[in-house]
């Protein structure tokens, strides 16, 4: 069924790609379980939404740690790849390091998106870039690189639940710039456009 799409959050530019929409964590059993709930909505900015075959919540290893994602398709799966190349050290870790490990790899990803949709459209790599604006003087093309540099913003959020090394749970929202916010006190947590009413 094609219906209206609701008006993307401000976090939500999908510029014609695809965004995804609630994910939801939770505690339960006395900390033994995490729950971990997503919708199969799928909506493009031209107002076309349905139920798609595609899963927002992706099982990184056989400890049964998972992510579950929401935002533009070119940001997540940008991220979900970096995440997915250290999922194997996420259960032999403790939280803080599992923090550090995911706030890595969701920069990388954002500093290759930069690279891809800024810079290369201007025939400079990121080395260059960073050499021309570490200079005393700046000149107005590479401070009208800076600007559009400065401008972008990652629409990708991530859940990250699971056990740690020693077995305890955790909740993890990563979100931009590269940020963990751990949601392990709170025992739950959403992500997506419908996050607010789901929490």
């Amino acid at each position: 069924m094609i219906r209206p799409r609701p008006k993307p959050l401000p976090n939500q530019r999908s510029k014609g790609k695809e965004f995804m929409t609630v994910c939801v964590a939770a505690f339960a059993a006395d900390l033994k379980v995490i729950v971990c709930v997503a919708d199969k909505a799928v909506s493009y900015a031209s107002g076309i939404q349905w139920d798609s075959d595609s899963s927002k919540i992706i099982k990184l290893d056989d400890s049964g740690n998972l992510a579950m994602i929401a935002g533009n398709e070119e940001h997540t799966s940008r991220v979900l790849a970096n995440i997915l190349e250290i999922a194997d050290q996420i259960s032999k870790r403790k939280k803080r390091e599992i923090i550090r490990l995911c706030e890595q790899a969701y920069k990388e990803a954002m500093e290759e998106l930069v690279e891809a949709n800024v810079l290369s459209r201007r025939l400079i790599n990121r080395k260059d870039y960073l050499s021309a604006i570490a200079g005393a003087e700046i000149n107005d093309y590479i401070h009208s690189i800076a600007k559009e540099v400065d401008k972008f913003e990652m629409d990708c959020d991530l859940l990250i639940c699971g056990f740690d090394v020693d077995g305890s749970p955790f909740i993890l929202q990563l979100t931009g710039p590269g940020v963990v916010g751990d949601m392990t006190l709170t025992g739950f947590h959403a992500i997506g456009g419908g996050w607010e009413k789901a929490i």
